[in-house]
Formats: structure tokens, C-alpha cells, sequence
């Protein structure tokens, strides 16, 4: 069985004030392609299908006509989850009417997960979902006190599957964050407080392959079969280095996985440039992705006459600034709030090296120490 592996579309979704709906409708269109060119037996999605709870009507759109065309085009099942950016009732709506079209979505389950089955050449493969749920939850359906993490909740979840799991292959889907995920973006938002949401890996070890979502990084957790295929763009500036993919997965006979990474292109990059003012307006006056999001680095000293004005003149999607100096300076205000305590401890002289190196992020030289006690003599004599 062949499928195609995906996860954290952020349908909605909106970046440093910017929409970024005409964006995901292109990625979707390439995505598109790639069902129609590979046929898998299956697409499956593991969560974070918007945004937020309540998305904006074209996020809806958008999803719906995704998965109408792909239904009514190749008949490819669709199997999607909810994720913690989802509201679980409005992902359910409708889902017993719109399974019998072969589109499954998750929204929430009354036993935890649902089992979904499919046919190939070498017999039945059962797709085991988890929709994200807050410990909580599982706690009350499964009237378990000692359920108070996620780790808690998978525990008792995964034993009812393997209650009823049989010889057949299988695949197990969540949305969670898994212990060996290392590759975190400032875009994910944490399910909990205080490590509670770190779910074990070996919860997943029964299975043939663990789709994840959540993290936005593509990577394994852990083991090579129990796999994060990272967000459908980047949604942060952390994650300016990553390689977007969705993972085209292959399950033999005996259960065996392989599988590629597809990768994916937006319209727009999301980058980060740095230099000296001047330097970046002048690259970005040649650069063949100007439209891109970008996020600049600027390394002048002192004052500059509007910075972000200059910069989107050539950058017209520039998202942020940030200014080398400043953060230095900011450092430096730490650290005199630090050693406030010390300085009626300290000579004029010192005091005086401290606050020109705060002011202007230099070295205090012995010439400057020479000019500075020849003046200080000069007024102590009057």
C-alpha cells in the first residue's frame, strides 16, 4: 500500500499580519498534481487541518474543494484528523455522511480512536487515528483518575487498540509531540505546561508506521517508522532552513515501510537576510525572489532613518526587522541591571567606562581613560 503522508496545513493561516490563504491554495494545487500523477491508496493528514477554531470562510472553502476534487477526480480515500489547532466538534461535523464518500475525518472520538480500513493487492491495512484530545478528555470518557498527562492518555489508549489490533498491518495516527522529535519552530503552539505533553515513543512500537503531526519540521521520532512529514509551508522564521515535504509511503506485504519525500514549493520562500543596511537594499535590488517573506538582519551602528520603509522598497513582503546594535544594547541594559547592586562600590572612573560601553558598544581605551582623568583632575581643582 502506497500513501501519502502529510500534516499541519494551517489552513487560515496568517504570518506577520499577511494571508497566507492564496499561498496554500498554490501548495494545494501541487499537491494536487502529485495525487493525480502517483495515485496512492490513500492521503492521510494528521491534524492541524486550520488555523485556529473558527477559520475564515476561505480556509473552509479552500479544504472543502481540495478534497472534492481529489474525491471526484481519483476517488483517493482521505483519512484527516483534528489537532490542537482544530475545534474537534466543527472537524466531526458530518463525518459518518462523508466516510461513506471515502472522506474520514476525525474530529473526536467517544473511545479515544476510530479504526479505518483499507484494501490492497496483499489484503486489509487498518488505520488507527487518534484526533488530539487533552488529557483531560481521555480521563472523563475513560473514567481513569490517573490520566494527567498526554503521555497518561496515549498509554491507556493504545493499550484498547492493541486490545482489538489483529495480524494486519498496520498504521497508527496522532497528533502529538513525541519524545525523540528534536526540530522544534517558533509557529507551534505547546499543548501543555511543564513537559506533560511529551508522549513516549514506545507507545507506538506495535504498529508499521506512526504518522505524526505537530511539529513542523519534517523528521523521525526516534525510530525511522515513526515519522513527523513537518508542515504543508513554513510558518515561522525558524523555519527558513527547512525543506517542506509531504513523505509518499510505501507498506509491502510484510509490512515493511519505504517511503520518499515529495517536496513541496510555495509560491513564496520565507528567508532571512543580513548585512549592513545598504548592502541588503542593494542585493535585494537584483534578487529574483524579492517578493519573498522576508526577515532582515541589519548590522549598522546608531541611528537609521526608516530602516523598514528602505528595506520593503525592494522586499515588498518583509515581515520583520531587527537591528544587531540594538540587541546588543539590550543585552548590555541586562547586564546593568545586573551589577546595579555594585556600583557605590565602584571609582568614577569605572563607572564612567561602564556607561560608555553601554552607550556605545566599544572599548574604553587607555587614551579614553587618559582624557577622561585629565578632565575629572581638571574639575576636582576647579
Amino acid at each position: 500500500m502506497r500513501f501519502i503522508h502529510t500534516s499541519d496545513w494551517h489552513l487560515g493561516k496568517i504570518f506577520h499580519r499577511m494571508h497566507l490563504t492564496n499561498d496554500q491554495e498554490i501548495v494545494l494545487e501541487g499537491l494536487k498534481d502529485i495525487l493525480r500523477a502517483e495515485r496512492p491508496d490513500a492521503l492521510i493528514i494528521s491534524g492541524d487541518i486550520y488555523d485556529r477554531a473558527i477559520p475564515p470562510v476561505e480556509a473552509v472553502d479552500l479544504f472543502s474543494n481540495f478534497t472534492q476534487d481529489i474525491l471526484m477526480e481519483t476517488g483517493i480515500p482521505i483519512i484527516a484528523i483534528a489537532g490542537n489547532h482544530d475545534s474537534p466538534d466543527r472537524i466531526h461535523y458530518g463525518s459518518k455522511l462523508l466516510a461513506e464518500e471515502n472522506l474520514h475525518i476525525i474530529g473526536k472520538s467517544d473511545k479515544g480512536y476510530e479504526k479505518i480500513s483499507l484494501e490492497d493487492e496483499y489484503g486489509q491495512v487498518d488505520f488507527y487515528v487518534i484526533p488530539y484530545a487533552d488529557p483531560g478528555y481521555i480521563k472523563y470518557i475513560y473514567q481513569m483518575n490517573h490520566i494527567k498527562s498526554h503521555d497518561d492518555a496515549f498509554r491507556e489508549i493504545t493499550k484498547k487498540i492493541l486490545e482489538e489490533k489483529t495480524d494486519n498491518r498496520s498504521v497508527i495516527m496522532a497528533h502529538a509531540y513525541v519524545q525523540g522529535g528534536n526540530i522544534h519552530s517558533e509557529s507551534e503552539r505547546p499543548l501543555s505546561i511543564g513537559g506533560t505533553d511529551i508522549v513516549s515513543a514506545d507507545h507506538f512500537k506495535h504498529f508499521n508506521y506512526a504518522a505524526l503531526g505537530h511539529l513542523h519540521a519534517p523528521q523521525r521520532a526516534g525510530e525511522d517508522y515513526i515519522r513527523y512529514s513537518g508542515s504543508l509551508m513554513k510558518y515561522s522564521t525558524s523555519e527558513a532552513t527547512q525543506k517542506k515535504c509531504v513523505y509518499m509511503v510505501e507498506l509491502d506485504e510484510d509490512g515493511q515501510i519505504n517511503y520518499d519525500e515529495v517536496v513541496i514549493t510555495p509560491p513564496k520562500d520565507v528567508r532571512i537576510v543580513k548585512g549592513l543596511l545598504e548592502d541588503v537594499i542593494e542585493a535585494g535590488r537584483s534578487d529574483e525572489n524579492s517578493h519573498d517573506y522576508i526577515r532582515a538582519i541589519i548590522e549598522d551602528e546608531g541611528a537609521l532613518l526608516d530602516p523598514m520603509e528602505k528595506i520593503r522598497a525592494v522586499y515588498p513582503n518583509a515581515i520583520a526587522m531587527e537591528r544587531t546594535f540594538l540587541q546588543k544594547q539590550k543585552e548590555q541594559d541586562r547586564n546593568l541591571a545586573v551589577n546595579y547592586e555594585n556600583y557605590n562600590k565602584m571609582s568614577i572612573s569605572s563607572l564612567f567606562e561602564d556607561f560608555y560601553g553601554h552607550v556605545t558598544g566599544s572599548e574604553f581605551t587607555e587614551d579614553h581613560k587618559k582624557v577622561f582623568e585629565d578632565i575629572t583632575k581638571g574639575l576636582e581643582r576647579g
